[in-house]
C-alpha cells in the first residue's frame, strides 16, 4: 500500500494527496486485479469445457458401436421443428443481408443451429458436414437466396 501512495504521489507531482485521491488509487489497483482474477477465471472454463467436450466425443464416438449410437441421437435432434425453425431463421438471415451478399459461411449456419437446438461439439462437427454437403462449390459459404 506504501508502494500505491509514493507512487500516486510521483504521479500527481505533489507532496500530498487527498482522501479521495488515495481512495480512488485504492480502487483501481482493486479493479485491476478483480480484472485479472475474471480473465484468469474465463480462461479456466474455456479449458474445462474444451477437455469435457473431448472426453464426451471420446465417449460418444470411440467404437464404431458408440459412433453409431452419437449419429442416432443427432438424428433425433433433427426434428421437423427443428427444420421448419432453422429454415425460418436462414430466410430472416437472408433478408437482412444486402443483395450483393446473400451467401452464408458455415460459422453462421451453426451459430444459427445451435441457438434453436443445443447440439454437442462432436455433434457440431455433424451439422458442419451437413453443410459441406451444401456447399458443392466448396467455397465455404452457399447462396442463401
Amino acid at each position: 500500500m506504501a508502494n500505491l501512495f509514493e507512487q500516486k504521489l510521483k504521479d500527481f507531482e505533489m507532496r500530498a494527496l487527498t482522501l479521495q485521491d488515495f481512495q480512488d488509487a485504492c480502487i483501481v489497483a482493486q479493479l485491476d486485479r478483480m480484472r485479472a482474477r475474471m480473465k484468469a477465471h474465463r480462461q479456466n472454463l474455456v479449458g474445462c469445457a474444451f477437455h469435457i467436450d473431448n472426453f464426451i466425443r471420446h465417449l460418444a464416438l470411440g467404437r464404431e458401436e458408440l459412433r453409431r449410437r452419437a449419429v442416432s441421437r443427432f438424428q433425433l435432434k433433427l426434428t421437423t421443428s427443428f427444420c421448419a425453425d432453422l429454415w425460418t431463421s436462414l430466410q430472416q438471415w437472408v433478408e437482412r443481408r444486402s443483395q450483393d451478399e446473400p451467401m452464408i459461411c458455415c460459422e453462421t449456419f451453426l451459430k444459427m443451429a445451435d441457438a434453436i437446438q443445443t447440439f454437442q461439439a462432436y455433434e457440431m462437427d455433424f451439422l458442419a458436414n451437413i453443410f459441406e454437403r451444401v456447399d458443392r462449390l466448396r467455397k465455404g459459404e452457399v447462396a442463401g437466396g
